[in-house]
């Protein structure tokens, strides 16, 4: 061995073991195209050193394990309720859950049929209108109270909205009718885009339906056939809740006994608060 060759053999030595006596990490640094923790996967390949790769997206290898406190995690993970969690939302061990932040990014128009349930609360106004056979025997044109609570669900095919709504007795669809009625009918929305950017969205919703009214005594022992139709309203989407804002909903009945035809006209303003999975 020559003198330039002790040398450089000297040389590798001395460094590499200032390196480790001072604490230095002589490990490479990973590969940049390699994915961090959240970011998607198809295999542990994929993900960066101490991930791996569960329901295709790079996952802390402590992710869902038990600890004591937060120190026992390790990394960037948190013991929350026992178990270390990423930070912004629960774990995804064992097919878990969306982080509080992707909770807040749903959209409608993501691909996906996302099923929703709801409730209708509203108050308004009636007319009610008399013709054939009949008609002049029976008070018309006087305006009365109206009120509407309902449950429904269904759900959205992109900006398509499909919804069943039922009033368990409590549409009160003329304020001097005996009592409230059964309605029930079934709908198609179309939510129009205003503005979807960032995490809030809005929309313009039209609405058209069908179904039917019916109360016994409280409709004179009569079922009426109801069409529905929203054409003024708003709706805001923030994350998984979307308040829809009825400036009115129009329900018209209408039943036929004898030759005389009895129509019912409401107008009822209020909101429709769902909630989409």
């Amino acid at each position: 061995m020559n003198f330039r060759s002790l040398t450089l053999s000297t040389f590798v030595c001395v460094s590499l073991c200032a390196s480790l006596a001072f604490g230095q990490d002589t490990t490479p640094p990973p590969p940049s195209n390699l994915g961090g923790a959240g970011e998607s996967c198809r295999a542990r390949s994929d993900c960066r050193a101490n991930l791996k790769c569960v329901n295709q997206l790079c996952t802390d290898e402590r992710e869902g394990q038990t600890c004591g406190a937060t120190s026992d995690c390790g990394g960037e993970l948190r013991c929350i309720s026992g178990k270390c969690t990423t930070p912004t939302g629960v774990s995804h061990a064992g097919g878990g859950g969306v982080g509080s932040d992707e909770w807040m990014k749903l959209r409608l128009d993501d691909g996906n049929v996302h099923p929703f349930i709801g409730v209708t609360i509203g108050g308004g106004f009636d007319t009610l209108g008399v013709t054939g056979n009949f008609a002049g025997f029976f008070n018309t044109g006087t305006v009365d109270g109206a009120f509407l609570f309902a449950l429904n669900g269904g759900v959205f095919i992109g900006n398509h909205q499909l919804t069943f709504e039922v009033a368990p007795y409590t549409f009160i669809f003329d304020g001097k009718a005996n009592g409230p009625a059964f309605e029930m009918a079934g709908s198609y929305a179309y939510f129009i885009p205003i503005a979807t950017g960032g995490l809030l969205h809005l929309y313009y919703p039209l609405r058209l339906g069908v179904g039917m009214m019916a109360g016994g005594s409280n409709t004179f022992d009569l079922a009426f056939f109801q069409i529905q139709a929203d054409v003024i309203g708003a709706a805001i989407q923030l994350g998984h809740v979307i308040i829809d804002l009825h400036l009115p909903s129009f329900r018209y009945d209408i039943t036929d006994k004898s030759g005389t035809q009895l129509h019912i006209f409401d107008w009822v303003f209020g909101t429709t608060l769902s909630y989409v999975f």
